[in-house]
């Protein structure tokens, strides 16, 4: 096997949460979603706007991972987090201009907020 088809293999979609996933958010819709995803990730097209949004909810994350900058180095300081009026406004832009999912985390934990469901629950309505 060579190096590319074992990194297909390890990041290729597992069918049956793929197959869970359509059936929640619609078949048409969702596979349409993912091949522009497969489109613009191999540079077959550009689109005018981000597919996908990125969030930071929040700043930190309850564990303290040494190559991580957004563990708790310092338990006493206070987490900052985002305000839901300034979320629903991207999302809403976002939305206008294509975008089609929402990702919460890169450098946080975005479970550590108590009011995670209404920011999961205003992105799926949209």
């Amino acid at each position: 096997m060579l190096v590319t088809d074992k990194r297909k293999a390890l990041y290729s979609f597992n069918a049956g949460a793929e197959a869970a996933l359509a059936r929640i958010v619609g078949e048409k819709g969702y596979f349409a979603y993912r091949d522009l995803w497969r489109k613009t990730s191999s540079h077959e097209i550009e689109l005018d706007f981000p597919l996908q949004l990125d969030f930071e909810l929040n700043t930190g994350c309850n564990l303290n991972c040494p190559m991580c900058p957004g563990g708790l180095k310092n338990p006493a300081q206070k987490m900052q987090l985002m305000d839901f009026n300034m979320y629903r406004g991207i999302i809403d832009e976002g939305v206008a201009c294509g975008a089609k999912a929402v990702n919460f985390n890169f450098i946080n934990e975005p479970l550590l907020r108590k009011d995670i469901g209404v920011f999961v629950d205003y992105a799926r309505k949209k």
